[in-house]
């Protein structure tokens, strides 16, 4: 949202939300952040409706159906787009580091549920347990992003929380982070800095 608001005028930019795994029927409240003047929302294909974006922002309330969502924004004659696709069940797990650079002192590693097209699983129903097997570094840190959870903050299992969790590993002596993560019915992911 604040990159609609505070990137270069001509950086154009459009983020729709929120991801597109809901109830057959359910009325959605669909929003593009964007700094452009106006959007065009498009269900499977069939465009819905055209809205001049105010406050950096167009939205409109979509009955849910499968498929795909799509944003076209336009700003004098440059366009963009941007969309969400029903995920699958989860079929995989999407594992990267968010601070990569040997100039940090430990390593972020964020794991995403992901269905047999790679896309991001959501929904809570599909949270999954996921184990870190630590095999060089220390496990300083993990969590889900649930307000409400109560698991510790230093914990291996630990169950995703709308697709997601994170464990924080601060590398061994010589520098280095070796993590396996689990998750059963998937492919172990290996990681290493």
């Amino acid at each position: 949202m604040l990159k609609s608001y505070y990137s270069d005028p001509e950086d154009l930019m459009v983020h729709l939300l929120p991801h597109w795994n809901w109830q057959e029927g359910e009325t959605v409240r669909v929003c593009a952040m964007t700094n452009c003047e106006m959007a065009r929302l498009y269900v499977n294909g069939q465009p819905l409706e055209e809205k001049q974006v105010i406050r950096n922002r167009a939205e409109w309330e979509v009955p849910f159906v499968p498929g795909t969502i799509r944003v076209e924004t336009f700003k004098r004659d440059r366009k963009l787009s941007d969309e969400r696709t029903t995920a699958g069940s989860p079929a995989g797990l999407e594992v990267v580091d968010a601070a990569p650079d040997a100039d940090y002192d430990s390593s972020i590693i964020n794991v995403r549920l992901q269905d047999s097209e790679g896309r991001y699983v959501p929904e809570r129903k599909n949270d999954r347990l996921v184990r870190f097997s630590v095999l060089q570094g220390e496990l300083i840190g993990s969590g889900n992003g649930d307000p409400n959870g109560i698991q510790p903050d230093k914990t291996p299992i630990i169950r995703t929380f709308c697709g997601r969790c994170q464990a924080i590993i601060r590398p061994d002596k010589e520098g280095h982070v070796r993590v396996i993560v689990h998750c059963k019915g998937m492919e172990d992911v290996e990681y290493k800095r």
